[in-house]
């Protein structure tokens, strides 16, 4: 099932009409019309603000049925992969209690910024390092160290160096 089907029956589910759900997440009923019916692609910061809006974990529309205890390297399965940004591959099969990615920041990417989950996370530098902005407050993480982002808290993540940065983000469902 493709992501606009997926928010389309979430969308049901809560008995949320299109109108409702444009005034949540300030996008316009005639877009959130075309993505339900996979007309058009919406962007993760999209997706994350409609989830965000239906109060379900972004994962949640992004996962599949339940594959795998164990996930090779070779075998990840790609959420989203920007050029020029990011790619994001699962780590733990989405169908699990605690979600898993792992992110691949290309050096000197774009920011990227959230307005915060409805779920606690942590952040692992695998490698590289990323510059974090959280709270009005900047952190420098490098390999090896972690980051705790509360719920609902914004932040943005930036690689701006010359190397990538890959990531592992988790968080658990409440």
């Amino acid at each position: 099932m493709r992501v606009g089907s997926k928010l389309k029956d979430l969308r049901k589910q809560k008995s949320i009409t299109l109108k409702q759900l444009a005034e949540r997440t300030g996008l316009s009923i005639g877009y959130l019309s075309n993505v339900e019916r996979d007309l058009t692609s919406p962007t993760l910061d999209h997706v994350e603000t409609i989830t965000k809006a239906l109060d379900t974990p972004l994962t949640a529309i992004l996962q599949g049925p339940p594959k795998h205890t164990v996930i090779r390297k070779a075998d990840r399965e790609v959420i989203y992969d920007i050029p020029q940004r990011a790619k994001w591959e699962y780590i733990v099969d989405p169908q699990r209690s605690i979600s898993g990615v792992c992110t691949t920041l290309n050096p000197y990417g774009e920011p990227m910024t959230s307005w915060g989950h409805n779920y606690d996370e942590v952040g692992i530098v695998i490698e590289g390092s990323v510059l974090i902005t959280l709270g009005g407050e900047q952190y420098r993480l490098h390999e090896g160290d972690t980051i705790f982002i509360p719920r609902n808290t914004g932040h943005t993540v930036e690689n701006d160096s010359e190397n990538p940065c890959v990531c592992y983000w988790v968080s658990a469902s409440s």
